[in-house]
């Protein structure tokens, strides 16, 4: 007859389980120590870009977009009044005023917006416009009123009325349609007339 062996006792079982959480929680300590000091020293030896000249880091476009997207979306509220071509032209005079000079006009991008990291959006250049239109006018209007950290963007809430605030949140949401021409003759005054490019032989 086989012999039986016996459980060990509920005592011992406990005492092992304890160790092995000790030993995973000692496991994930050590790791968290390591992550941060193989971050700081990144950040001290190993030149991250910080000048606009370098080249982004993967993580960049992640950190300077994804937080700002989502804070937006959360608080985004509802307009006040409906968009309208008095609405557009108001928005008109402050964004020439204001944005244009980094962000562009309807046929001209902004070679100081483009030489900001990360890029400063050209809101009327086709790239640009489907992205910013696909945007919520209250998600427009967080961004604008708080601006973005690390991007050159600052916050209007304190130089604007929250009537322009809302005027450009809703201008900048019709970006892709066709504006009323007194809306395109504010936003592009005194702005150069694009030359015809020349393809040399």
């Amino acid at each position: 007859m086989a012999k039986q062996t016996r459980p060990p006792a509920r005592g011992a079982r406990r005492s092992n389980n304890s160790g092995g959480a000790g030993k995973l929680l000692l496991g994930m300590v050590i790791g968290a120590v390591l992550t941060l000091a193989c971050i700081a020293a990144y950040m001290r030896f190993g030149n991250p870009p910080v000048g606009t000249t370098d080249a982004n880091a993967l993580w960049e476009p992640l950190v300077a977009s994804v937080p700002l997207n989502a804070r937006a979306h959360a608080e985004a509220k509802s307009a006040p009044f409906p968009a309208d071509e008095d609405v557009f032209e108001g928005a008109a005079h402050t964004y020439h005023a204001q944005c244009a000079n980094c962000h562009g006009a309807p046929g001209h991008d902004a070679p100081l917006g483009r030489s900001m990291v990360p890029h400063a959006p050209q809101f009327f250049a086709p790239r640009d416009a489907h992205t910013t239109a696909a945007q919520s006018p209250g998600e427009l209007y967080w961004k604008t009123a708080h601006g973005a950290r690390r991007s050159g963007m600052p916050a209007y809430a304190k130089t604007l009325t929250d009537t322009q605030l809302w005027q450009l949140a809703l201008l900048l949401h019709s970006t892709r349609d066709e504006l009323p021409d007194p809306v395109r003759r504010i936003l592009t005054e005194g702005i150069p007339a694009p030359q015809p490019t020349v393809v040399k032989p």
